[in-house]
């Protein structure tokens, strides 16, 4: 590429219409940003100011606020054990959980068991008469 073509592609990268062409194609600029809703940045944002814990807290799962600042902005991709400690920490419920791992890419962690399902249908109500028991045998 010769000088004057460098600087003629140079001269359309940064005009407005290079500008705008850009704009209209989503380019970003190199950085990947998942703005897709219900993606796991998305949801990750919500379940924590649901909690309204700052990024500091869930960041004690084993991150830095950095980390986390980065997932709930789609600049960086968590991986599976990250999305686990993310949603334990923010006490996010089994079935939640679940979602979350589904949204950033992942089989579910935890298994899901209809109600309706025979083999519960079998201990479910026994156990919930122990349980029940228990609860009132207890001072």
């Amino acid at each position: 590429m010769t000088t004057t073509t460098f600087l003629r592609r140079a001269l359309r990268h940064n005009s407005p219409e290079g500008i705008a062409d850009r704009h209209r194609s989503g380019y970003t600029g190199g950085v990947i940003i998942e703005s897709a809703k219900g993606g796991p940045a998305d949801a990750l944002r919500q379940w924590r100011t649901r909690r309204r814990v700052s990024q500091l807290e869930p960041a004690m799962a084993g991150t830095t606020q950095r980390h986390v600042s980065f997932t709930e902005s789609g600049r960086s991709t968590p991986g599976r054990s990250m999305v686990i400690r993310l949603a334990e920490s923010l006490e996010v419920p089994i079935p939640e959980r679940n979602e979350l791992l589904l949204a950033a890419g992942f089989a579910p962690a935890y298994p899901h068991t209809d109600l309706h399902d025979p083999a519960w249908l079998r201990s479910g109500p026994p156990l919930i008469a122990s349980c029940t028991a228990t609860c009132r045998t207890r001072p």
